[in-house]
């Protein structure tokens, strides 16, 4: 089952003592998710959060970055980085105004 059907048979089942658990399901469901390099890259020129590994250390940070061609990055990354992971940018802070 894909996370989209997951999504729908949650959204269906109507059962009102369920419904604010069921809300908190579907809003986890729908928040997104890292996305593997490996499985999958951006549109270039879209930014993107990513998460970038040193080389050497193993040590990983996350960054903005958009990606320019196949596989090259511009952001904050470092010459001993590369980029395993990456997800949309989130929605802007709305403040008190939701």
């Amino acid at each position: 089952m894909t996370r989209e059907e997951a999504i729908e048979k949650l959204k269906s089942y109507d059962p009102m003592s369920m419904m604010p658990a069921l809300q908190m399901a579907i809003k986890a469901l729908e928040e997104p998710q890292w996305i593997p390099c490996s499985e999958r890259l951006p549109e270039e020129g879209r930014e993107v959060l990513t998460c970038l590994t040193d080389w050497k250390t193993g040590e990983q940070r996350r960054v903005v970055s958009y990606r320019i061609d196949f596989n090259m990055w511009h952001g904050y990354g470092r010459y001993n980085e590369k980029c395993v992971a990456w997800m949309p940018m989130p929605e802007p802070w709305r403040g008190d105004a939701e």
